[in-house]
């Protein structure tokens, strides 16, 4: 698990006010880097206390969300292999987290499901990061706030397209 840096402490040792140009731009790319690191560092605490990782613990709120998930779009949602996904399966039903059962329209493939430790740990887990949102977004500014994560993702998204499509 990471050590937490102060939250006013430099970024990664350079300045991106000198790097960006634009210093309004610098302080959100700042301040979005340091709300990353939180999250990722939160993510490494919340799976410490059950001995999985953090990519273990998106798999369960993919779970959560999607009731007929399989291995398959829980990978394709993770963005691991198959190899991957077999060993984090085999970990977080051995943690007693989820369950396989046979697919009900194609014998080649499974369901995965949450059991009641599963679900207990993800609405917890929800539980830490709904209390922080509400913490730290006043009511009024919820929509904008969420309209501008979903813009900055939907831009973040056409920028990586972009890339992974340029022949450079």
């Amino acid at each position: 698990m990471c050590p937490s840096p102060p939250l006013d402490a430099p970024d990664a040792g350079f300045n991106l006010r000198d790097l960006v140009g634009d210093e309004a731009v610098a302080d959100a790319m700042s301040a979005f880097s340091r709300m990353r690191f939180q999250h990722q560092r939160l993510l490494e605490t919340l799976g410490a206390r059950l001995g999985i990782s953090s990519s273990d613990i998106r798999a369960l709120f993919f779970l959560a969300a999607n009731a007929q998930a399989t291995p398959k779009s829980t990978a394709d949602f993770l963005g691991v292999t198959t190899g991957a996904m077999t060993s984090l399966l085999d970990r977080n039903e051995r943690a007693g987290l989820l369950t396989r059962s046979p697919h009900p329209q194609d014998r080649r493939s499974t369901i995965l499901q949450l059991t009641p430790a599963g679900h207990e740990a993800v609405e917890r887990w929800g539980a830490t990061y709904r209390g922080a949102f509400r913490d730290a977004i006043e009511p009024d500014r919820l929509v904008a706030t969420t309209r501008l994560f979903r813009r900055i993702a939907e831009e973040l998204a056409g920028r990586a397209d972009a890339l992974a499509t340029d022949e450079r």
